[in-house]
């Protein structure tokens, strides 16, 4: 999360600054559109998330580590790596509303980038 976030503050900072005029207004709006409701929602929806796993698999319930460790034992690679995976969904969407804010900004850097 925090690379994905530091990117998307760079990215909007950047387009900001490369816009002609006062840059003071520019990097304020450019950060208060960074803070937004949906990616405070995932994020908190993923920490909780992670804090649940973690309880479950540090807890002294003798019947939940036994069911945590049983589980991580028998199931497979792909479920675990898809739950893994499920909390890169915001990100994906923070990133898409970024190119969909500044739109070719983003992909001219890309472009540039993979040269």
């Amino acid at each position: 999360m925090a690379i994905v976030d530091g990117f998307v503050a760079a990215q909007r900072l950047a387009a900001a600054i490369a816009k002609p005029g006062d840059a003071s207004p520019a990097i304020e709006r450019a950060l208060a559109d960074y803070d937004c409701d949906t990616r405070r929602k995932d994020n908190r929806t993923v920490i909780k998330k992670a804090r649940k796993y973690g309880r479950w698999s540090t807890t002294k319930n003798r019947f939940v580590s036994w069911a945590m460790a049983t589980s991580v034992k028998y199931l497979p690679a792909s479920a675990m790596v898809g739950e893994l995976i499920s909390g890169d969904n915001s990100n994906r969407k923070f990133v898409a509303a970024l190119k969909e804010d500044i739109g070719e900004t983003v992909r001219n850097m890309e472009v540039s980038l993979q040269q």
